[in-house]
């Protein structure tokens, strides 16, 4: 499989090419906290489709990047690489 690199969010990504992935962070986390968001192959992926995790974020860089990452009709719909 082919890893394709894409800019969401100003984060350079490294994903495998036609692969679904989800991105989420904690669902509360604590104010002034930086956040961490894990992006993750779906059920079904290849068993190359490896989890990544973009760190030191602020919760509002991190909700930019949830909202740019997860682009679907909901947000439980991730996104294709």
């Amino acid at each position: 499989m082919i890893k394709k690199i894409r800019r969401i969010a100003g984060h350079r990504i490294a994903l495998l090419q036609g692969t679904r992935y989800i991105a989420s962070r904690p669902m509360d986390p604590p104010p002034g906290r930086s956040v961490t968001v894990t992006i993750r192959p779906m059920p079904g992926a290849p068993s190359e489709a490896e989890e990544i995790q973009i760190t030191k974020l602020t919760r509002e860089e991190a909700d930019r990047l949830l909202n740019e990452f997860n682009n679907g009709s909901t947000s439980f719909d991730g996104r294709v690489w």
